[in-house]
């Protein structure tokens, strides 16, 4: 199963109902950032010091060392704002997305990397009617990664993705390239 934009929006559709699931895809699909450096967030990077989101996220990324500037969207803060809402006595300091639920020794402390593979699960079950298993919490950096190269170069690509190698991000791309071109031979074909 290919996935592109319109398949991201049912996601982020299905997801709506949850403020803080809503979040987390939102961020996800809008930032690009890997799962290990969605889930190390606090409230303090998305808020600023009078409690407003703010237009900037600033983080230095946990696998490659490097510092990254990401402009946040206007739609993107106003999904960061609805959610911190439902957090109202959220510090700075807290992690931005806690586990939710009946389990109190998990309740509230920053979301482990296993509760965000089975938020994205569980709206990719909900919003495509099937799981990627292997895609998981990385499926919007595959599915963007051709699409900002397409339209805008691999420099660009690499830059978004987080790419400290160009070469990275070509191997990225390369296998995309291949993964659409099979299932466009497969769609193309009339055996039956």
């Amino acid at each position: 199963m290919e996935i592109g934009k319109r398949e991201i929006q049912r996601m982020l559709r299905a997801a709506s109902h949850n403020a803080r699931d809503l979040a987390l895809l939102a961020v996800s699909a809008y930032t690009l950032l890997r799962i290990g450096d969605l889930l190390r967030l606090n409230v303090g990077d998305i808020l600023d010091g009078s409690r407003q989101v703010r237009r900037q996220l600033i983080i230095t990324q946990q696998k490659t060392g490097a510092r990254v500037e990401i402009e946040l969207a206007d739609r993107l803060r106003e999904v960061l704002a609805r959610y911190l809402k439902s957090r109202p006595g959220a510090r700075l300091a807290d992690p931005l997305f806690v586990a939710e639920g009946r389990n109190p020794l998990t309740r509230g402390r920053r979301l482990s990397r296993r509760g965000a593979q089975l938020i994205f699960k569980k709206y990719q079950r909900l919003g495509l009617g099937s799981c990627i298993e292997q895609l998981a919490t990385h499926i919007f950096r595959k599915a963007f990664a051709l699409d900002i190269a397409e339209q805008y170069g691999v420099a660009t690509a690499q830059e978004a993705l987080g790419h400290k190698n160009l070469a990275t991000t070509q191997k990225y791309i390369a296998r995309e390239v291949a993964k659409r071109r099979a299932n466009e031979f497969r769609r193309g074909l009339d055996l039956l």
